[in-house]
C-alpha cells in the first residue's frame, strides 16, 4: 500500500470515527496535543472561535437536511471542551505536523476535511514555511487552522528560555507576515 493510499485509510478511518471518540475531559487523561489557549504566543488562530465538529453520517445513515453544529473551546487546562455543558463531550481533534510540505498531500488532505465540513489544526515549522510560504497560504486561504510547532522542531525541553522563545516567535512572526494572522 502506497504511502498515498495509507493516508486515505487513516483519514477515513479518523472522519468515520469523529463521532466517537472522547475528548480527554477529564483530569486524570493527558491534555490534547500542545494547541495553546488563545493568550499565549503560540496560538495563532483562536481555537475556540474556530473548532466546530459536525455529525458524519454512517454508510446507512440517512442524512437530514438540518446539521447540527457544536463549537469547543480549550479551557484553562488545556482541554477542548464543549462551549455549551449540553452537548457532547466528545469530540476528535485532527493535527497535521511539521508541515508545510507536499501541495498534492495538503490540497487531498483539506479535500476530505470539506466533504465532512471538518476543521484540522496544522501544525507547522518555521523552516518549512520559509521553504513553502505558498502552502501555508493555502492552508490559510482553505479556511483551516494553523498552530506553531517551532522554527527547527527541536526537543525544547532541552533548550533555553531564550531559545524556546526565538523557536517559537520566529514562526509566529514569519505566519503573521505571509497570512496577516
Amino acid at each position: 500500500m502506497s504511502s498515498k493510499q495509507r493516508l486515505w485509510s487513516v483519514l477515513i478511518l479518523i472522519m468515520g470515527g469523529l463521532t466517537s471518540c472522547t475528548s480527554g475531559n477529564s483530569p486524570s487523561e493527558p491534555p490534547i496535543h500542545s494547541i495553546q489557549p488563545e493568550s499565549t504566543a503560540t496560538a495563532i488562530t483562536s481555537p475556540e472561535s474556530v473548532i466546530t465538529s459536525t455529525p458524519i453520517p454512517t454508510p446507512t445513515a440517512t442524512v437530514t437536511p438540518e446539521v447540527i453544529q457544536k463549537s469547543y473551546q480549550m479551557n484553562k487546562n488545556y482541554f477542548i471542551v464543549p462551549k455549551v455543558d449540553s452537548d457532547s463531550k466528545k469530540i476528535v481533534l485532527l493535527t497535521f505536523d511539521d508541515g508545510p510540505k507536499e501541495k498534492a498531500m495538503i490540497d487531498e488532505i483539506i479535500n476530505i476535511l470539506d466533504r465532512h465540513k471538518a476543521k484540522a489544526i496544522f501544525f507547522v515549522n518555521g523552516y518549512r514555511i520559509k521553504q513553502n510560504p505558498d502552502l501555508l497560504k493555502l492552508i490559510v486561504d482553505r479556511g483551516q487552522i494553523i498552530g506553531n510547532h517551532a522554527w527547527d522542531h527541536i526537543n525544547l525541553k532541552k533548550e533555553s528560555n531564550e531559545t524556546v522563545t526565538k523557536q517559537i516567535m520566529d514562526v509566529q512572526e514569519i505566519v503573521k507576515q505571509l497570512t496577516g494572522q
